[in-house]
């Protein structure tokens, strides 16, 4: 093998247009657009000391060289000639690089090359036992008590790793062998007292019949600076909603935390005497379609996303098998399907659209069998009864995939361009939860849900795994109640504790018949809630689900706004205002909102007016939610006026939030103004009023 890493050199025979070309292919990628795209012309396998290279077509003169995961000039070729048997084989290992983590390109008798084509597979002297994965879906994450899973017959859960909390801090000693790994001549060094913790809480999760499942996320702080290795450069650190962010995959040393991370991992919870307890499933990254609040990299269109989580899909899944062959590899989604959650188009993207994206970028690499981890919430995260979703509908243009039309997501991921050698791709629900409202009905709404949502998905053969969000109530999401057991003590005079789980709802007990024979009986209280006389009824609908949903018959397709007042707060005659702005804010669902921020004076009310020239043929509404921002504020009156008349009226708590759709047909064709308006409680201040996303459509 020529291991030199001086590309002109290397491919000086074929002409600088390969060298040019190949730099052109690694920056923008090939075109992964067609579902029928032909295989890759080459396929890639790996042993613990070999690549081999497997050609389509071995009777002509080849070219492969493979370049490093980032994009960089660290080029060498590996063959360069006539192939025997259409096979190649090399070392793995040259210099300090690991050709496994590399990308390949081909090029054929002289001509431009083709690529890059990654390695699809592990060649194995020995294939590691089975790892576990329970027949029963039912599961709960956030798990406060490894124990009160197991009294629930929770079969799984999820958990969080933060990428940054497992290695050491730069500077730290050298710790043992066991906790440092080597990726590219690299050495990384793992933090023996959280990998200790982390293997307490597996091992114990594992010892009670919980199948673990990770979610690997990238969290960066506020003070972190753009050479930090594990920040995107594109990320926008001061602005990131959550502070969670795209993996930084654009640096040699990025890559190999990457690696280092998931493949140590991969090997400490996959040993065949579970020694540490088992991981048997990384989620990769959160809802990466919602990428400006969940997987930030800054503002960046649907094909940089695509091709940021490809990659980071693609390595992951290589460092993951590597270690095990059965160990699953999933891409996080939200509810959202053809529409991307409300804001900018270059903070959200469409699911469904993103998911094609994914799977024709791995058709034209060389596809793996990564699957898909969706979040089924309802379509109103306050609204536990899901059957109601409007946006949730029986057709492939569905708005949102929710708990109501799942069946729908099963069908889709059935289509050839979408399916794994011939196999529908691996399908999770892990994280979904259903809202206890306030009163005396909420916990029955939020069981009886609960409820009706297990059978329906029990009953969709596709699905794994259903892991609600979450274990236990908490404060710090915005009002939702979510758990199964209330937050912390309910004794008088005790504060309230998130150390200790409060009382089971009656969510538990519904949880914990799940799966067994007294379900039916337990929660037949859930059909009449949905209108249901028999469990029959609460079926999944068959199919098969047409392109074009029927539901919109009934109802207007989403349309450009007539007026977006966050594109026009510059026409706005503002009134009374301590602040009135533009600001992006973060939606339940976790998308973004395109808001406007009004924030009123300590006496009289702050206003925004437009005047507006409404068409005479497209009757409008005017559709908003009216969000009070700060938990500290003690309350504040919201009010809408159409041409002085009031239209909305609401006096909302502190981070309460509010939906409004309001018909002004009557106006055709008139001229009206309207005002929004802010007043404050008994003082103003944290009154941060927010309209989300204020339309006429």
């Amino acid at each position: 093998m020529n291991t030199s890493l001086h590309p002109l050199l290397t491919l000086r025979k074929i002409g600088l247009a390969v060298l040019a070309c190949c730099a052109c292919l690694m920056a923008m990628g090939v075109q992964a657009d067609a579902p029928d795209a032909p295989a890759p012309p080459m396929a890639i396998s790996a042993s613990a000391e070999q690549i081999t290279v497997t050609l389509a077509d071995p009777s002509v003169q080849h070219v492969v060289v493979s370049t490093s995961a980032v994009h960089d000039d660290r080029q060498q070729t590996v063959h360069r000639g006539a192939v025997q048997n259409g096979k190649l084989t090399f070392d793995r290992v040259s210099g300090d690089q690991d050709l496994a983590y590399r990308r390949f390109y081909l090029a054929v008798d002289g001509q431009a090359p083709q690529g890059p084509y990654w390695l699809t597979a592990f060649e194995r002297t020995v294939t590691p036992p089975a790892l576990p994965w329970p027949d029963e879906i039912k599961g709960l994450s956030n798990p406060m008590s490894a124990q009160d899973l197991a009294d629930l017959g929770s079969a799984h859960t999820h958990i969080n790793l933060l990428q940054r909390e497992l290695f050491l801090t730069d500077g730290a000693a050298r710790p043992a062998d066991d906790f440092v790994w080597q990726v590219n001549g690299r050495a990384l060094y793992f933090d023996p007292q959280r990998i200790a913790e982390l293997d307490q809480q597996v091992y114990e999760l594992t010892r009670a019949g919980v199948n673990v499942v990770a979610v690997f996320l990238n969290r960066i702080e506020r003070d972190d600076t753009a050479d930090h290795p594990l920040v995107h450069p594109a990320t926008d650190v001061a602005q990131a909603p959550t502070r969670l962010a795209a993996f930084n995959l654009t640096t040699q040393e990025g890559v190999d935390h990457y690696l280092a991370a998931l493949g140590f991992l991969a090997d400490r919870y996959s040993r065949p005497n579970s020694e540490h307890g088992l991981i048997t499933a990384y989620i990769i990254g959160n809802e990466v379609d919602a990428h400006w609040t969940w997987h930030n990299m800054g503002s960046a269109p649907l094909e940089q996303v695509a091709r940021q989580y490809a990659l980071e899909l693609r390595l992951g899944w290589i460092a993951i098998r590597e270690q095990h062959p059965g160990v699953g590899v999933f891409a996080s989604f939200t509810h959202s399907w053809t529409r991307a959650n409300s804001g900018s188009e270059m903070h959200n993207v469409a699911g469904r659209t993103l998911l094609d994206q994914l799977a024709a970028i791995g058709r034209a690499e060389g596809d793996f069998d990564w699957g898909l981890a969706h979040h089924p919430y309802p379509q109103n995260l306050f609204e536990p009864r899901f059957w109601n979703d409007q946006m949730a509908m029986y057709g492939m243009d569905s708005p949102m995939i929710t708990f109501k039309n799942l069946e729908v997501l099963a069908e889709y991921l059935r289509r050839p361009e979408l399916v794994f050698n011939g196999q529908p791709r691996r399908l999770i629900l892990s994280e979904q939860g259903l809202h206890a409202p306030d009163g005396d009905t909420g916990e029955i709404l939020q069981a009886g849900a609960m409820a009706l949502a297990y059978w329906r998905i029990r009953h969709i053969d596709a699905i794994e795994a259903f892991i609600l969000h979450r274990h236990v109530d908490h404060p710090g999401e915005g009002g939702l109640k979510l758990g199964v057991r209330r937050w912390g003590y309910e004794a008088d005079g005790v504060t309230p504790s998130e150390d200790v789980a409060g009382a089971p709802k009656l969510s538990w007990h519904v949880f914990q018949a799940m799966g067994t024979p007294e379900f039916e009986r337990v929660a037949r209280f859930a059909l009449p809630l949905a209108g249901y006389d028999t469990w029959a009824q609460a079926l999944p609908k068959p199919g098969p689900f047409p392109d074009e949903a029927p539901e919109w018959a009934d109802q207007p397709r989403p349309s450009e706004a007539l007026f977006d007042l966050t594109r026009i707060a510059d026409r706005a005659e503002v009134d009374n205002a301590l602040a009135f702005e533009n600001r992006l804010s973060t939606l339940l669902n976790g998308g973004v909102a395109e808001s406007l921020f009004l924030h009123p004076p300590g006496e009289g009310t702050a206003t925004a007016t437009w005047t507006l020239d409404l068409p005479a043929d497209t009757p409008a509404r005017l559709t908003f939610q009216a969000f009070l921002g700060h938990e500290d504020s003690d309350g504040a009156d919201f009010v809408a006026r159409i041409n002085g008349q009031v239209v909305f009226e609401k006096a909302l708590r502190p981070m309460e939030r509010i939906d409004a759709d309001i018909d002004l047909a009557q106006h055709a064709g008139r001229q009206i103004t309207l005002s929004l308006e802010v007043g404050p409680g008994e003082t103003n201040a944290n009154d941060w009023a927010y309209w989300l996303n204020p339309r006429l459509e």
